[in-house]
This record gives C-alpha cells, structure tokens and sequence, in this order.
C-alpha cells in the first residue's frame, strides 16, 4: 500500500487518503448543505470513483490531496491541499 508524506502538528495529521477514510468522505458529498457551493451532491458510487483519485493522484503526480485527521479522537475533518 502507498505510504505517501505525512504533516503533523498537535492537533492534526494530514495523511494520503485511506480506505478507512471513505465512509467520512461520502458522507461529506452526499450532504446538500456541504456540497451547495462546490458542484453539488454526489452519489455514493461516485463519490467512491472521486474517492479513489485522492491517492490515485500521489501515485502519478507526487501531490494531492490531504486527509485531515483530528489526532484525539480519529475523526476525519476534511480534505485539503494541491489538486490539478
């Protein structure tokens, strides 16, 4: 499985995406009120499919998107970072 770079501070870490992370991220598109001004909402198999180009793009570019995840509890923030 693809490592990648990983940023940390006291609070968060910023990591590659995982699969683990998925379920926090369909749950991100599928929402009306989170997705108004970014496109709108995606199914969950296209949201899987958008998903899956987060680590995809490490992979072939060497940067992308982070996942933003709180260190106390686990949870996942967000996305954040370069994407072309």
């Amino acid at each position: 499985m693809f490592e990648g770079p990983t940023l940390e501070t006291g609070r968060l870490l910023l990591r590659v995406p995982q699969a683990s992370d998925f379920d926090a991220f369909a749950l991100m598109n599928t929402d009306e009120d989170n997705m108004r001004f970014i496109g709108g909402t995606l199914g969950r198999a296209a949201a899987w499919r958008k998903f899956l180009q987060m680590p995809g793009a490490w992979l072939l570019q060497g940067f992308a998107v982070f996942s933003i995840i709180e260190k106390f509890s686990g949870r996942r923030l967000g996305p954040v970072g370069a994407w072309a």
